[in-house]
């Protein structure tokens, strides 16, 4: 994982290894790479994208597109 002032990035690979086969199969693969942008504090795009290969698909490619934003309260709570 990557964390700068306004970059983020990650890399992730998960690897299942069966002692039977599975459908033909014995190991389940998946990789994710991540990478976003800090727009403002509060404001940040960030996308993802997934490549996987298990038992039930043999190529499997899928990815998001996100917005976030962080609601940030400076004020000590609710006063009673």
């Amino acid at each position: 994982m990557y964390d700068a002032e306004r970059h983020v990035a990650s890399l992730d690979a998960i690897a299942q290894f069966f002692d039977t086969p599975v459908f033909k199969r014995k190991e389940a693969i998946e990789v994710i790479a991540s990478l976003g942008y800090r727009i403002r504090a509060e404001l940040a795009l960030s996308g993802e994208l997934v490549y996987a290969r298990n038992p039930r698909l043999d190529d499997e490619v899928r990815g998001v597109l996100r917005l976030n934003y962080s609601y940030s309260y400076t004020g000590k709570g609710v006063t009673k």
